[in-house]
């Protein structure tokens, strides 16, 4: 009998780790749980897109929020809403991370990046410029 119960649950282990590898699609809290964004398949890639913000309006002016800070002028009237933030991601030859291109609003361009799912409702995303990173922790949201 404890045998049975050993392989019953070593068994609902292997399913559990199969149910988090490599699965990072779904709807994520940034971390100041200010804005969530949709990660979805992009064809064979992964790509974010923001799909809430909790202040809708920009208190500067009382306008929805825009790329005010983009690199390229012609797209500082872009809305924050709906924009691609996570691009081109693919596997990396490290387990749950895939590399690829972030966007920051703050600097208003793309960055080499990441993500590594640390668990099903943990997701770091980190941006780089050569050797300098940044990263936050998202959190699934419900």
């Amino acid at each position: 009998m404890a045998a049975v119960a050993i392989v019953f649950v070593v068994s609902a282990m292997a399913a559990v780790d199969r149910a988090f590898a490599g699965d990072p699609t779904g709807v994520w809290l940034d971390e100041d749980r200010d804005a969530k964004i949709q990660v979805a398949k992009c064809g064979a890639a992964l790509c974010g897109h923001v799909v809430w913000i909790q202040q809708g309006n920009d208190p500067a002016n009382g306008q929805p929020w825009v790329d005010k800070n983009n690199v390229d002028p012609n797209k500082r009237g872009r809305s924050l809403l709906g924009l691609t933030i996570v691009k081109d991601m693919k596997p990396s030859s490290t387990p749950n991370k895939w590399s690829g291109q972030v966007y920051s609003i703050v600097f208003g361009k793309n960055f080499n990046g990441s993500l590594t799912l640390l668990s099903p409702t943990s997701l770091k995303i980190e941006g780089c410029l050569l050797l300098i990173c940044q990263s936050e922790i998202w959190t699934k949201a419900n």
